[in-house]
């Protein structure tokens, strides 16, 4: 796989979103990966679920022990999902998502950002953002750090792209870098695949900044 490779040729879950990215300008590995976040999501940071207080809006990361669907006198279906650590449980609510009754099992390892309530001594969570990690040791893309947010259109929201460059940028090993090394030198530029990396998913502001400048640079390059 290079930059020159349509994007359609990485399988089907590019094939069904074909049409969409192409309507903004989205057919090549280097069209999707140098479709830039226009911002970030708060710097969200994990924290333990028995460390978390009422009012906060946190990230927390635990197994799945039980899953409910109930509904309201209005009919409205409510989604009861609680996740435990080893300093306790909480128990995440979400509303008029039905199918993570079949998305969401006993067992998986869950990553869920939102607010922190307290009812007697359970505690709960509202959910504004989730996602089902393999271990606890996997890269939380959704719910964790600083989360890019890209110019969306109907059908194609930032965590699918989010998700979808996560999977290019692991299989670019390396990238042909067009830039001679002493021009990076002299304007202290980073390498191309690492701004790539550090555009999507930098560590910290700082280091978007410096993605950006490279980028920048080479537009005007």
């Amino acid at each position: 796989m290079d930059l020159g490779t349509p994007l359609k040729s990485l399988g089907p879950v590019f094939r069904m979103k074909a049409k969409t990215l192409e309507k903004v300008g989205i057919v090549t590995v280097e069209d999707f990966l140098f479709y830039t976040p226009f911002r970030y999501d708060s710097n969200l940071i994990v924290s333990k679920i028995g460390d978390t207080q009422a009012g906060e809006t946190v990230t927390v990361q635990g197994t799945v022990t039980s899953i409910a669907n109930t509904f309201t006198k209005r009919g409205l279906s409510i989604q009861r999902i609680t996740i435990q650590d080893d300093t306790g449980r909480i128990e995440l609510t979400f509303f008029n998502q039905k199918f993570l009754i079949n998305t969401v099992h006993k067992g998986d390892f869950l990553s869920a950002a939102g607010r922190v309530d307290k009812y007697g001594s359970r505690k709960t969570m509202a959910v504004r953002s989730y996602e089902i990690l393999k271990s606890e040791n996997d890269s939380a893309i959704n719910t964790t750090g600083l989360v890019p947010i890209y110019p969306q259109t109907q059908n194609l929201s930032s965590k699918w792209i989010r998700g979808r460059i996560k999977t290019i940028l692991d299989m670019l090993v390396s990238l042909e870098d067009y830039l001679p090394t002493n021009i990076k030198e002299q304007n202290q530029l980073m390498d191309l695949i690492d701004a790539l990396r550090s555009i999507h998913f930098p560590k910290s502001q700082n280091e978007a900044s410096n993605a950006r400048k490279r980028l920048s640079f080479d537009e005007l390059f």
